[in-house]
């Protein structure tokens, strides 16, 4: 039994979280939307977005992308990304997630 206060649920071996840990890892978010957001904290911080089929498209669909900072990424919150292409004159791309409805270990290479 894990004694990670943060541990929500148990689904098999892997818990579901209230936020991202600190701990190094890749992590599944999953929203409202049905998008799902795929964050890994091991080195660089990272994003992929896998939209749900009702989603709309957006510019980092499919992509892994490097982040400067990330925040709010807690079950019942919005997230929100920021994302490293930022220019001198027209500054960071951020993204603001759906509704967070789970956080959990990724546990499939993608």
């Amino acid at each position: 039994m894990n004694e990670d206060p943060d541990a929500t649920t148990h689904e098999g071996l892997y818990p579901y979280l209230r936020s991202i840990p600190s701990e190094p890892g890749v992590y599944r978010v999953e929203t409202l939307s049905g998008t799902v957001h795929i964050i890994s904290t091991i080195g660089r911080l990272t994003w992929k977005r896998l939209p749900a089929p009702t989603s709309g498209a957006g510019t980092y669909d499919g992509k892994t992308v490097i982040l400067s900072e990330m925040s709010g990424l807690e079950v019942g919150e919005r997230g929100l990304l920021i994302i490293s292409d930022g220019s001198y004159l027209f500054g960071p791309s951020i993204h603001s997630t759906a509704r967070i409805t789970r956080i959990s270990l990724e546990t499939k290479v993608l």
